[in-house]
């Protein structure tokens, strides 16, 4: 599913998970999110993925 002109606000984890999507529509479950957020990460910043992305980048197993 892809939900365009929405703006996600916070991401809800579960023991390290992320399980849900709060949006200004609505909240939002599913096995994966891709977040697509340009140069305004807000939302990966506030829930700390931008901090640990370069990290997971890097691993090569």
């Amino acid at each position: 599913m892809v939900i365009s002109k929405t703006t996600g606000l916070e991401l809800k984890w579960e023991n390290g998970t992320a399980k849900s999507l709060v949006t200004d529509r609505g909240e939002v479950t599913a096995d994966a999110f891709v977040l697509a957020e340009g140069v305004n990460s807000l939302l990966s910043m506030k829930s700390g993925i931008k901090r640990i992305l370069p990290l997971i980048l890097r691993y090569r197993p």
